[in-house]
């Protein structure tokens, strides 16, 4: 998305402020688009898919349960 944004932003941009703010505008409607490009996985719902923390803190509440 950044090359395509950059390459966008290149292609609309013309002298001027308008043309920078065209740019501009045209890079960001770009990036904004970032949530429709897929590739972001739901968490698993019996927390497999949980952060490194949530994962941390479990295996020391598992521990000190069984010491």
């Amino acid at each position: 998305l950044l090359g395509g944004g950059l390459a966008l932003a290149r292609f609309v941009a013309a002298p001027g402020a308008l043309g920078i703010a065209l740019a501009l505008w045209s890079f960001y409607g770009v990036q904004s688009a970032f949530f429709l490009a897929g590739g972001v996985r739901e968490r698993a719902a019996d927390g497999a898919g949980a952060d490194r923390f949530e994962r941390a803190r479990r295996r020391a509440l598992a521990l000190l349960e069984d010491a």
